[in-house]
């Protein structure tokens, strides 16, 4: 009697032993696919490449007018050829295509009545441009709005607003919409970067911890092996003393 108690009590050991042995296996794989996971590296930073939709500047033009900072200067001549920004600038090009296109919607829009100098606003866009991170972003800001300007400006809704101001504070807010959605942008990049970081972060911090269940269930898996070769040896050593 009990002898077949003690059988019964291996047979239940011995199926205990093997689902205890299956889960830690489990654990085991399961911990050191995690681990692996969390280890890769996580991807390059995204690019900053803020874009500036032709619409949104013009909806700026239905919300207040910013204060006037750029004064005009009737006597000076808007049609000036010799920017003071230096000569290799690579981004020249793309100050005098704003400044021409600024300077033709102020005569424009004023029907002549106002004027800025050519070089003071070149120096002006180039003050402005030159506060971004990177020459990179230097040369987007500054590109983008050189095309903005010259497909915005000549729009009627531009030249409708500066009758309830001026031309120039209109190229004022254009320049302040712009520059505020291009650093909002900008911004927006580098947060959603840094949440990546984090995220990357966290997950390798988290792989240590997986590491570490699957290394002990690795553990717990060899004591169950070997508790169950003791089972096994004591169950022959029962068999032969039985025959």
């Amino acid at each position: 009697m009990i002898q077949k108690l003690e059988n019964i009590f291996l047979n239940i050991l011995r199926m205990v032993v093997l689902i205890s042995a299956t889960i830690s296996l489990l654990i085991v794989l399961g911990g050191l696919l995690m681990g692996v996971k969390g280890i890769l590296p996580g991807g390059s930073d995204k690019e900053a490449n803020p874009s500036i939709s032709d619409n949104f500047i013009l909806d700026k033009f239905k919300q207040e007018e910013p204060k006037q900072v750029i004064n005009s200067d009737s006597s000076s001549s808007e049609n000036s050829t010799s920017p003071s920004a230096e000569p290799e600038d690579p981004d020249m090009k793309y100050y005098i295509r704003t400044a021409d296109a600024m300077i033709t919607y102020i005569r424009k829009a004023s029907e002549g009545n106002e004027s800025l100098d050519k070089d003071r606003l070149i120096t002006i866009l180039k003050n402005i441009a030159t506060t971004q991170k990177s020459t990179a972003l230097v040369t987007k800001y500054i590109s983008s709005l050189a095309d903005t300007s010259e497909k915005v400006l000549p729009n009627q809704i531009m030249i409708e607003a500066a009758k309830s101001s001026s031309a120039i504070t209109v190229i004022q807010k254009f320049i302040d919409s712009y520059s505020k959605e291009f650093n909002e942008q900008i911004e927006e990049t580098e947060n959603e970067n840094e949440r990546k970081r984090y995220k990357n972060n966290s997950e390798q911090e988290n792989a240590k911890y997986y590491f570490m269940v699957g290394g002990g269930a690795f553990v717990v898996f060899l004591f169950i092996v070997f508790l169950s070769i003791i089972i096994k040896i004591e169950r022959n050593l029962r068999r032969d003393s039985n025959t």
